[in-house]
């Protein structure tokens, strides 16, 4: 509750409303808070650890969003595709580190191609 939400309770109480007009206050004035906090994004909110993040506010790196909190990357345990450091993929929900052979994509590894050679003539 900020400093101005709560004066508005204290003057409300201190001026001898029925408990009905305190009550209805109340209620409002937390749908007011639950409005203001859904529609105003979290200040200070740039990608650090803990910060909210979801695809237009991402974290930043190597922090990675993790259920809408940024959060440290994994090397290991349960994850879900983008959970996992660079050079790890996530698979068979677990992160598994990304053989030497293969290259690395932002989304972890990547298969292996053989090139075709050209033929000369």
């Amino acid at each position: 509750m900020d400093d101005q939400r709560f004066d508005a309770v204290t003057r409300l109480l201190s001026n001898g409303l029925p408990r009905r007009g305190v009550l209805k206050a109340l209620a409002s004035l937390s749908l007011v808070g639950a409005a203001t906090r859904t529609s105003i994004p979290e200040a200070g909110a740039d990608g650090n650890l803990g910060d909210h993040c979801n695809t237009s506010t991402p974290c930043t790196k190597p922090l990675v969003c993790i259920n809408t909190e940024c959060d440290n990357c994994r090397k290991s345990g349960d994850c879900q595709q983008g959970w996992c450091c660079e050079g790890y993929t996530c698979s068979n929900h677990g992160c598994v580190a990304c053989s030497k052979n293969r290259g690395l994509t932002s989304e972890g590894c990547k298969s292996r191609r053989k090139k075709k050679r050209k033929k000369k003539h």
